[in-house]
């Protein structure tokens, strides 16, 4: 599955995530036991206490995600999650009108079910690519890529490739 939550910063955009977080929660918690799904995209989550994020890792019933980085905590401009950001890799305006703002938010996720993790090892691999001097609000291309390793082999799962032209 792929989405993308509320964008925003205010307690309303905060409100708004949690409740389309409750409503992928309501189609995975219709699956049966032991299902494999992943959810990947854009999720716009600024801390690890978050209602959304709390509300998709809620372990109550079996629809429930992981979160394989395993990283919690206040994402948002903080320096000590920059090999996780990957907010904007752009410091800049564009004329396309994207985002700008550089790495500094870890807005794009890649969860999995229970079932995905017990399947293997889960391997999640940040390849950085570019300028390393700084990951905090710098343009730096990121490959994203999540790998499983079952039965001694490993296997891509998915892909995400942020790049940026200068």
């Amino acid at each position: 599955m792929s989405l993308t939550l509320k964008a925003g910063d205010t307690p309303s955009d905060e409100t708004t995530r949690e409740q389309e977080a409750a409503r992928l929660r309501i189609y995975t918690d219709q699956l049966s036991a032991g299902s494999n799904f992943i959810v990947v995209g854009d999720f716009n989550l600024y801390r690890a206490t978050e209602p959304a994020y709390i509300r998709l890792l809620d372990q109550t019933n079996p629809g429930y995600f992981l979160d394989p980085v395993n990283r919690p905590g206040y994402w948002n401009n903080n320096a000590s999650f920059a090999d996780v950001h990957t907010q904007s890799t752009r410091v800049a305006t564009l004329p396309d009108g994207g985002s700008n703002g550089g790495l500094d938010d870890r807005f794009d996720f890649i969860l999995v079910s229970q079932a995905i993790m017990n399947f293997g090892e889960l391997i999640m691999c940040p390849v950085h690519i570019g300028h390393m001097e700084t990951m905090v609000s710098t343009s730096i291309s990121k490959l994203l890529i999540l790998l499983i390793r079952y039965q001694n082999k490993l296997r891509l799962l998915y892909t995400m490739f942020l790049i940026i032209c200068q």
